[in-house]
C-alpha cells in the first residue's frame, strides 16, 4: 500500500472480508455493497469484515484489489489498518512508526471501545502516526500520514472519527 523507499515500512492492509462474506460495503444510497475483489468505497460507506465494523469519514474514500484497502482523503492523506496474529502486545505499538524520526507519546484514545495507545514520529516536517490496540489474541495498527505537516490536525481529527464509529466483532 505505502512505497517501502518513502516510509521505510512495508505495510499492507486488512481484507474488507473473507470468504464467504457477502458484503464489504454499504451506501445508504445503495442497494448493495462492492465485492471484496474489486473494493471501493466513498464517505459514508460501511467497512464489514469478520473482525470490526468501520464508517469512512468525510472527504475519504476506500480503494483495493483482492480484499485489501486503505483509505486516502481528497487532500492525498492515508490511513491504514493491520494486524499482528498471534501474542498480542501493546508494547509492540511504536514498531511501527521507530525509525521514522522522533517519537512521541500522543493521549491514548478509545479504538471501538477499547484503549488505544498513540505515537506519532516527526521527521522533517514528516508526520507518521500509529494508535494500537491489542483486541483478543491480535495488536492492531491504524497508521496515517498527513500528505504535509500543516494536515496532520484534520487528519488526526479523521483518525479520531474512524475509531469513534469503529465496533469490534
Amino acid at each position: 500500500i505505502r512505497d517501502i523507499g518513502v516510509t521505510g515500512v512495508q505495510t499492507c492492509a486488512l481484507p474488507i472480508c473473507t470468504t464467504g462474506q457477502a458484503t464489504s460495503t454499504s451506501r445508504s444510497s445503495a442497494s448493495s455493497g462492492s465485492s471484496a475483489a474489486n473494493a471501493g468505497c466513498m464517505a459514508g460507506d460501511k467497512i464489514t469484515t469478520s473482525d470490526f465494523i468501520a464508517i469512512v469519514p468525510a472527504s475519504w474514500s476506500c480503494d483495493g484489489e483482492d480484499g485489501d484497502i486503505s483509505l486516502s482523503s481528497t487532500r492525498s492523506d492515508a490511513i491504514w489498518v493491520e494486524h499482528n496474529t498471534g501474542q498480542g502486545s501493546i508494547d509492540d505499538c511504536t514498531s511501527q512508526i521507530d525509525g521514522m524520526g522522533t517519537v512521541s507519546a500522543l493521549p491514548q484514545e478509545k479504538w471501538g471501545g477499547v484503549t488505544a495507545r498513540a505515537y506519532q514520529a516527526v521527521d522533517s516536517g514528516d508526520i507518521y502516526g500509529v494508535r494500537c490496540a491489542v483486541v483478543g489474541s491480535q495488536t492492531w495498527y491504524l497508521m496515517y500520514f498527513p500528505l504535509g505537516s500543516k494536515d496532520d490536525a484534520a487528519v488526526r481529527a479523521d483518525v479520531t472519527k474512524v475509531m469513534s464509529t469503529w465496533v469490534w466483532k
